[in-house]
């Protein structure tokens, strides 16, 4: 019996020590990110944001492979210069609705390479293109890649 309790014993003081460490450790933690972090906890780069001009940013808004989910899309790639030009590498389904959500305008997917013609890769297209002039994408969309699933459609 008085093992038990031992043990018992035992499992109530670490409990309480470990709490108690976590309540000393937090706020000791939110320093440190702000001691090691350039710019704090806040230092975090969007799309849009002015990039350097010898610099570059790469936005990933889709990595899945066919099966779009609630918090995975397809396939699509967003880089941004800093000359101010951007380009979109693949529009694959439900990627457009992270472009979205984190703000770019349609003015700013006027460049579209596309890798292969699956639906992964491209599914989201029409809404890019029939919506964009409704919106700010006023100049003409240039589109990149194959023309064709065959050599008789432009592969070659």
């Amino acid at each position: 019996m008085r093992r038990n309790m031992t043990k018992r014993g035992l499992k109530v003081t670490m409990a309480i020590f470990l709490s108690t460490a976590f309540l000393l450790i937090a706020p000791f933690s939110v320093l440190a990110i702000d001691k090691y972090v350039p710019s704090g906890s806040n230092s975090f780069m969007y799309p849009g944001e002015p990039v350097p001009k010898d610099e570059m940013r790469v936005t990933i808004f889709g990595s899945g492979y066919g099966y779009v989910r609630g918090d995975q899309a397809d396939q699509s790639i967003y880089v941004e210069l800093g000359n101010g030009d951007t380009f979109v590498f693949d529009l694959g389904e439900g990627s457009e609705a992270n472009y979205m959500a984190m703000q770019v305008p349609y003015s700013k997917m006027t460049n579209l390479f596309v890798t292969h013609l699956h639906m992964d890769h491209l599914g989201a297209l029409p809404h890019l293109y029939t919506f964009g002039p409704s919106a700010d994408r006023w100049t003409p969309m240039n589109i990149y890649g194959p023309s064709g699933d065959t050599p008789e459609l432009g592969t070659k």
